[in-house]
């Protein structure tokens, strides 16, 4: 966007928005904001919040209750204005490039990132979609193969690689996140009886690392402080970083991609995992995930063999996998190994039809219902054990199988 300048003289008065202004100076800003917003009327345009913000680099909110507050103050209707309609369609002329964009990038095996699609089209996508994952549904891609559903995954795979790099820079692992499933840092290290956190940024190779609104530095930095910490260490799999000046701090360690690559130089298996994430886009991921599929159902069938059922949470920290990346549900799992799933479990949990649901609830009722003629009192752990459920799957309280009982008397 280019300035007017004869419209905007003395623009160095707005020019750091985080300084504290005098009444006198932000009715100043106030009147040159009005001032351009006409200009740009007079031109069949209307401004957006974003575009005042970045040009006078303010927060509009600080000088005026909303956008539409502007245009009230310039007596412009800005419900019933023909210019409006047209920056509908307009919107949706961008929002179709942009789709387009997103198909023709993944033709040629590419994932655009937030990044790649400003810059192409000089705008976000926060306005036409509200997020990126919007962004990939309306492009008609099946997420549950897409980059943005295996984070979890990805962080999974690539600690034990981390821990690998780490052992061999001779730190001592004192605690990994993930085996815990705790908040803080993803590791903590020690070295000569320091504990250091480390983060881990599991990221396509194309990624952009910093963004001022979502920066790791700020988080690990926050982490150094509780550890009371010389330092941090952020390890990520992206060669790209921030290309805002100054925002690596001195006190945080970084390891890209490429360092990880350089590190493992001949090692196939944690070279496997490192150009996995760093390449993984929706197509790439087909073979990996009929790969785990098959490694769920081997587990299951073998635990089966041995005389042992396995759990969701079994099966989950017995491979280190995020289960739902690759089956709907256990019962899936269960199935397409071709054991059947335990009953009592099944029931406990209501997963039966609702002609099944229907059969326990009455028997249920019958049998608390032939408990009272017989003044025989029930207590809910005395119905669960009798019956291998949870009341609460097929019930909203004792109170309600009992009152269903009585009227049945």
């Amino acid at each position: 966007m280019n300035l007017n300048k004869n419209s905007m003289e003395n623009v160095d008065l707005v020019s750091k928005k985080y300084l504290n202004k005098s009444p006198e100076e932000k009715a100043i800003i106030r009147q040159r904001i009005l001032a351009y917003a006409k200009e740009q009327l007079n031109k069949n345009m209307l401004v957006t919040r974003r575009e005042l913000q970045n040009l006078f680099h303010i927060r509009l909110y600080s000088y005026f209750n909303s956008l539409g507050e502007v245009y009230e103050k310039l007596e412009f209707d800005i419900i019933n204005n023909p210019n409006l309609r047209r920056q509908k369609k307009e919107k949706e002329l961008i929002k179709n490039k942009m789709i387009e964009y997103v198909k023709n990038c993944l033709i040629n095996n590419k994932k655009p990132t937030v990044a790649d699609i400003r810059k192409k089209f000089n705008s976000g996508i926060e306005s036409y979609f509200g997020n990126i994952t919007n962004l990939y549904k309306e492009a008609g891609i099946d997420l549950k193969n897409f980059y943005s559903f295996f984070y979890k995954e990805k962080e999974i795979q690539i600690t034990p690689v981390i821990i690998d790099f780490l052992k061999d820079k001779d730190y001592a692992i004192k605690k990994v996140a993930i085996n815990e499933n705790r908040f803080g840092p993803d590791i903590v290290v020690e070295k000569e009886d320091i504990s250091i956190p480390v983060e881990i940024k599991a990221r396509h190779k194309n990624n952009m690392l910093l963004y001022p609104r979502d920066n790791p530095i700020k988080q690990i930095q926050r982490y150094v402080r509780e550890l009371n910490s010389p330092f941090g260490i952020l390890i990520t799999t992206t060669d790209k970083i921030s290309p805002y000046k100054d925002v690596m701090s001195s006190n945080i360690i970084l390891y890209n991609g490429q360092d990880l690559l350089n590190h493992f130089k001949g090692k196939k298996e944690q070279l496997d995992i490192i150009n996995w994430i760093r390449n993984s886009i929706g197509q790439d991921k087909k073979d990996f995930i009929k790969e785990k599929r098959e490694k769920i159902i081997e587990f299951i069938q073998k635990e089966h063999s041995e005389g042992k059922l396995p759990s969701f949470k079994t099966i989950r920290d017995s491979l280190r996998i995020n289960f739902y990346c690759y089956f709907d549900s256990v019962y899936q799992a269960y199935e397409e190994s071709g054991v059947e799933y335990p009953l009592q479990r099944k029931k406990k949990f209501g997963r039966f039809s609702m002609e099944e649901k229907e059969k326990i609830r009455d028997d249920i009722i019958n049998f608390v219902r032939q408990e009272y003629k017989n003044n025989r009192r029930l207590n809910r752990n005395r119905i669960e054990n009798i019956f291998q459920v949870d009341i609460r799957t097929y019930f909203s309280s004792r109170k309600e199988i009992i009152e269903v009982a009585k009227n049945g008397l």
